[in-house]
C-alpha cells in the first residue's frame, strides 16, 4: 500500500524487532488509507504506530519524519527499520534504520 504525497507515492515498512509477542521481527505496512494530511498510522490490539512527515515530501529531496509508537511496554522494540516504495517504480533496497 502506499500514501500520497505531491504525486510521488510513498509506502512504509516498519520492522519492530523483538517484541514480546513475537520471537521474529514484526513488520507493520501503513496503507493509503490510513495517510491523512502528512499522517499515516495503524493500530492492533492495543499497539499503535504512527509516522508524521515534518514537512511535504518532494520528489528526489530528503525529507524528514518522526516514527511514535504507543501501547509497547519498554524494552518491546529493539529497532525499527523503515522501507520506501513508489508506485510502479523499483526503487533498489532502501532500508535505514532510525534513530532514537
Amino acid at each position: 500500500m502506499s500514501c500520497r504525497y505531491n504525486g510521488v507515492w510513498l509506502g512504509l515498512v516498519l520492522l519492530l524487532a523483538a517484541c514480546r509477542e513475537a520471537p521474529h521481527p514484526e513488520t507493520v505496512h501503513l496503507p493509503e488509507s490510513h495517510c491523512e494530511s502528512g499522517v499515516c498510522s495503524t493500530q492492533t490490539d492495543e499497539r499503535r504506530v504512527t509516522l508524521r512527515f515534518l514537512a511535504q515530501p518532494n520528489p528526489l529531496q530528503p525529507f524528514a519524519f518522526v516514527v511514535s509508537l504507543q501501547g509497547f511496554a519498554e524494552g518491546d522494540v529493539k529497532a525499527i527499520q523503515v522501507a520506501f516504495r513508489m508506485q510502479g517504480m523499483d526503487m533498489g533496497r532502501n532500508l535505514y534504520r532510525l534513530q532514537p
